[in-house]
């Protein structure tokens, strides 16, 4: 994996811990191996804060307003070749969004999981949460 994907990804990965599991910014920090800085950098230029606000990621929210303009050019009739055209990268772009940066799903479960084994066993959950990192870490090439 190129290293703006590893970026990219290690950028994904930290956003959601930010926004959905709501992790400081000095955990976010030590769990993708980056500084404070540059995830403070992050959060500013993503204006992390307000989707932390309304509990919706980048990702869903572009894929969503992707999804909407397809739907327009669908639904509009005598279409050119430019829309036609642009209908292709639109799918191409939600599908990109969709497939290689979706750390979501992992990172979900594996939360939900960790959730469920903190309350039953703490110290058993924070050695897996250990493990849990390193899988996807290894799993992502982050």
């Amino acid at each position: 994996m190129n290293s703006d994907m590893t970026y990219n990804l290690k950028q994904e990965y930290a956003k959601i811990l930010y926004t959905k599991e709501e992790y400081t910014v000095k955990e976010v920090a030590k769990r993708v191996e980056t500084t404070e800085a540059i995830v403070r950098n992050w959060i500013s230029e993503g204006n992390w804060e307000a989707i932390k606000r309304c509990k919706m990621t980048w990702k869903e929210a572009h894929i969503t307003n992707l999804y909407a303009m397809l739907d327009q050019l669908h639904n509009k009739e005598d279409k050119t070749y430019k829309e036609a055209g642009e209908a292709v990268k639109l799918t191409t772009a939600i599908k990109n969004l969709e497939t290689e940066y979706s750390l979501s799903p992992t990172l979900e479960v594996g939360e939900r999981f960790l959730g469920w084994l903190y309350k039953r066993n703490t110290e058993m959950a924070r050695v897996v949460t250990l493990e849990f990192d390193k899988y996807v870490k290894e799993t992502n090439d982050l």
